[in-house]
């Protein structure tokens, strides 16, 4: 009884040991942790090592204590996606012993891990399982404001924010900020869609020491390859103190004056053309009692002033200056002129 007991266990001992090495054997060839960036296109990929019978591939999603269908494949019936995931999935098959999954435009609700079967026979559920992590990093900024100094009554001071939002948590930091007396103060939001906000900032710093060495800010991130640095933006006139006031003043007096001399021409030069129209006006005359009908009538179209210099202009023709004598009509009109 006992001999055949001791047959059993070891012949148990050989199964479980031959079968441990043909399942080690028969492995999945995969990435364990996949990352992309929200909004990106992203390809899980799986591969059967060694030749085995295959019946059917399955991809499934784990989520807590739950397991979805993703998508399938098999010879009698082809590929499938199935439910929600038909609207940004797409699977690709090359053969029985290759799979794959895209996700187009994947956002955080795809994120977790994705189980790759491969049902065999007589082997069983062959299994590889990678973890997608989407990252997304938003609303990168640096802001510099003005406010009133608590500790100083009557002076300005400045407050930096620097910040960032994410999926993980960003790193915010500074470079070059060992001048600056004050510590930065850290904040972080909580947003419904998994992403957070960091916020460091000084506050209280003398403007001077931001312009005699200026800090940056320092953005650390998953998806960035390298980290992200941030200049302080510049400020205006009226908050650097380095501007020379006098200067401010002499240029804003110079503004006024040169305003004021414009303002002063244009008014003169129309006053002078109003003066003009009215000293302008068509001036015809008939000198109906002068030999000179001809001379008069070619004049018609002059101005006043031109007529006048006509009249008294020592350049009058001869036959007409040494005609009879102006007559009263003639006189009153020179002394009109």
């Amino acid at each position: 009884m006992l001999y055949w007991r001791d047959k059993m266990i070891a012949a148990s001992l050989f199964i479980c040991i031959f079968w441990t090495d043909v399942m080690g054997a028969a492995q999945v060839i995969h990435k364990s942790v996949q990352i992309i960036t929200a909004g990106r296109n992203v390809t899980l990929h799986c591969q059967l090592a060694g030749i085995h019978d295959v019946v059917q591939i399955t991809w499934q999603k784990e989520h807590e204590k739950t397991k979805t269908n993703v998508a399938t494949y098999s010879k009698a019936h082809g590929s499938q996606v199935l439910g929600e995931y038909k609207n940004n999935v797409h699977l690709f098959q090359s053969g029985l012993q290759v799979s794959a999954i895209t996700f187009h435009a994947a956002t955080f609700q795809d994120e977790g891990c994705y189980n790759c079967i491969f049902n065999t026979f007589p082997l069983g559920s062959i299994t590889g399982k990678t973890c997608l992590r989407v990252y997304a990093l938003t609303d990168v900024k640096v802001n510099v404001r003005h406010i009133i100094d608590p500790h100083n009554t009557g002076s300005k001071a400045l407050e930096i924010n620097c910040s960032a939002t994410g999926k993980p948590d960003p790193v915010v930091t500074w470079k070059d900020a060992k001048h600056v007396s004050a510590k930065p103060k850290e904040y972080v939001i909580q947003h419904p869609n998994e992403t957070v906000t960091v916020v460091s900032s000084f506050t209280h710093v003398s403007s001077k020491d931001v312009y005699e060495s200026p800090i940056i800010c320092v953005i650390q991130h998953p998806s960035l390859t390298t980290a992200q640095e941030l200049i302080l933006p510049e400020l205006g006139a009226e908050e650097n103190p380095n501007i020379d006031q006098e200067t401010i003043v002499k240029a804003s007096i110079c503004v006024l004056v040169s305003a004021f001399l414009l303002v002063l021409l244009v008014y003169s030069w129309k006053r002078l053309s109003s003066m003009h129209k009215k000293q302008g006006l068509p001036c015809w005359v008939h000198l109906s009692r002068s030999n000179s009908s001809g001379f008069a009538s070619s004049c018609k179209s002059w101005k006043c002033n031109s007529w006048k210099t006509v009249l008294h202009s020592t350049e009058i023709p001869s036959d007409i200056s040494s005609q009879r004598k102006p007559s009263r009509h003639m006189k009153d009109l020179l002394d009109h002129f």
